[in-house]
């Protein structure tokens, strides 16, 4: 994310570094650009462990070719596993090691990492300093494809294609409460409207869908409110959406028939 006002880094006083650009790109690689008019050959970007102090290796793949910039590409997934829950953005120089100041950060929510187990975020301390949260990421399966057809029977199915160890796809409540079950043939369940009888009587509701006891989630999501943003198909009462943190959960409407 480019940042046009330089002044809203950090307060007028404030001679730190201040990051122009910054954002974090396929989930592990973060990007960060310091305006810097000459920057000595030994300056370089860098992670630094608040609790330790200690500078970390990071790798930095960014080749250095942007006049009046100091800029990193640094590989996240190099990182000590499980990384440290909050890394700070510093400029190693000859005087020593300076945070990087950053300006208010717009809401973000990158993809997590290629093995799907870490997601790292961008974050704004309490004194404008740049840094670098990680958060695990919850075991999940993955909706792949999702299509609406007809069925068999001559109405209308929505077939789901999903990635991850389970036999069936399962609507469960907040308790735990199992409202309904479809088995996969291969790796695909086609839910028809005639799937929906055995919720006739179930009260509106939003419920989750887990694949056995796995959450279904978005492939590489990362957007802040995929719900408005990736609409999913209806079938009957049953409306597919994404929550907040991009996992599969279905909205039961109230039945037109009980309802007159």
């Amino acid at each position: 994310m480019r940042f046009r006002r330089r002044s809203e880094a950090s307060p007028a006083d404030d001679e730190r570094p201040a990051a122009v650009f910054a954002g974090i790109l396929d989930g592990r690689r973060l990007w960060v650009a310091i305006e810097s008019a000459s920057p000595a050959p030994s300056d370089r970007i860098g992670l630094r462990d608040p609790e330790t102090g200690r500078l970390l290796d990071v790798p930095d793949d960014d080749p250095g070719d942007q006049p009046g910039y100091l800029s990193a590409r640094l590989d996240l997934a190099a990182l000590p596993e499980p990384p440290p829950a909050v890394l700070e953005v510093v400029v190693e120089s000859s005087g020593g090691l300076t945070p990087v100041a950053t300006p208010p950060l717009p809401r973000h929510r990158p993809a997590p990492t290629p093995d799907g187990r870490t997601r790292f975020l961008l974050a704004r301390g309490d004194d404008h300093s740049l840094r670098v949260r990680s958060e695990r990421v919850v075991p999940a399966a993955t909706l792949t494809s999702v299509r609406s057809e007809p069925d068999p029977s001559g109405g209308e199915q929505v077939a789901l294609c999903l990635s991850g160890p389970g036999a069936r796809l399962r609507l469960v409540t907040d308790d735990d409460t199992e409202l309904a079950s479809w088995p996969l043939t291969g790796d695909v369940v086609a839910l028809g409207e005639d799937d929906l009888v055995a919720l006739a009587s179930t009260a509106p509701q939003v419920a989750r869908l887990l694949l056995d006891d796995l959450p279904v989630r978005r492939a590489d999501n990362d957007l802040d409110d995929p719900a408005r943003a990736v609409p999913l198909p209806a079938l009957g009462r049953l409306r597919l959406r994404w929550s907040g943190l991009g996992l599969l959960q279905a909205r039961l409407l109230e039945d037109p028939e009980t309802a007159r």
